[in-house]
């Protein structure tokens, strides 16, 4: 089988999400190729061993008009079986065009889930994602909200496919006695992610400077689209790690902060359960459905620096790590890999 993938960002959840498939479908021994945005390749280290193509996403309409046409012609000459598009704009490239091969979309968020846009730009993402979610063989849904949301705006059934994402598990895995630091230490939260809006970082810095010195708030990442803010003093930032380096950093923390305003279904949370570390998120978009409060983490009633900063100052190390014993059980149970890749290919082949 030949399968293309079309990404725009290469960074983060989409970046792992999709070399994890490319991993995957290589050892299968499907010939793949991946069309990304060669901005976004700069800023990334990792060797994918397979043919990478390049090109320049933009916002503009009629560059977007160009871009599709343009990708059209390449995707002609590959011939694929599957062509498996992820996020907004790649899926708008590809579907504005007819293609002979099976076409998969995967969202990774709907785009009218943005909260930071008015009512009619909502509107109008609606219409277009109504209107394209004909254009293509599945819509690949990450979570059930998003299989509701895109039942609410008239995308029909038939059309979708409701896969949670897998990770693939690694060797280092913490054992039931593990603590993240000294048992007399601060405890350690990290937030690992893009410092914006939707990932909900102001909040954390709000939070921040609510909480004492029982508490240290670490962050891994930095800003992508939007100017980077000011440095808070209550903070301990990291910057942006290599995706490699995630997990043992991760596992140098006594639970993990995600705080999202929406997702599609994010993988930190299930990075983080893979490390025995609880998560701490937030009660909107579809990051409840991998929590159950008290159990392999906490979900905040309310969405509020205050209720945050309550949270945070609450946690005991004792209760992070049984917490974290049970993330770790919720992984193994419902979001391994093979779990993951056996549905997909199942989308594949329908």
């Amino acid at each position: 089988m030949k399968v293309v993938h079309v990404v725009e960002a290469w960074k983060g959840g989409i970046a792992s999400y999709v070399q994890a498939l490319i991993d995957y479908q290589t050892s299968q021994g499907f010939e793949v190729v991946l069309i990304a945005d060669s901005a976004e390749l700069k800023a990334d280290d990792r060797a994918l061993g397979i043919e990478v193509i390049n090109y320049s996403s933009s916002r503009n309409p009629l560059r977007c008009l160009q871009i599709s046409s343009w990708l059209a012609d390449v995707i002609k000459k590959i011939k694929p079986d599957v062509l498996h598009c992820h996020s907004t704009f790649p899926g708008l490239y590809i579907r504005l065009r007819r293609h002979s091969c099976k076409v998969i979309y995967t969202p990774h968020g709907w785009s009218f889930f943005k909260k930071d846009v008015g009512f009619f730009s909502r509107f109008i993402y609606k219409s277009v994602e109504r209107f394209l979610s004909f254009r293509c063989s599945r819509n690949v849904c990450m979570s059930l909200e998003e299989v509701r949301a895109a039942q609410d705006i008239g995308i029909p059934e038939s059309s979708l496919a409701l896969v949670y994402t897998g990770i693939p598990d690694v060797s280092s895995v913490p054992t039931s006695s593990h603590h993240a630091s000294a048992a007399d230490g601060p405890i350690k939260i990290g937030f690992f992610g893009r410092f914006d809006y939707q990932k909900g970082f102001d909040l954390v810095e709000k939070a921040s400077a609510l909480v004492d010195s029982s508490v240290e708030i670490h962050v891994f990442g930095g800003a992508v689209r939007e100017a980077p803010g000011s440095i808070s003093p209550h903070l301990i930032y990291h910057g942006w790690l290599n995706h490699r380096d995630i997990h043992e950093n991760m596992l140098k923390m006594d639970a993990v902060l995600i705080p999202s305003r929406w997702e599609g279904f994010a993988l930190t949370p299930l990075e983080a359960m893979r490390a025995g570390r609880p998560v701490i998120i937030s009660n909107l978009t579809s990051l409840p459905e991998v929590v159950v409060h008290g159990f392999n983490g906490l979900i905040m009633s309310e969405y509020n620096a205050a209720g945050l900063a309550k949270i945070l100052k609450s946690l005991t190390k004792e209760e992070c790590c049984r917490m974290g014993r049970n993330a770790r059980i919720v992984y193994e149970q419902s979001f391994t890999f093979d779990k993951f890749s056996n549905e997909m290919d199942l989308v594949y082949q329908g």
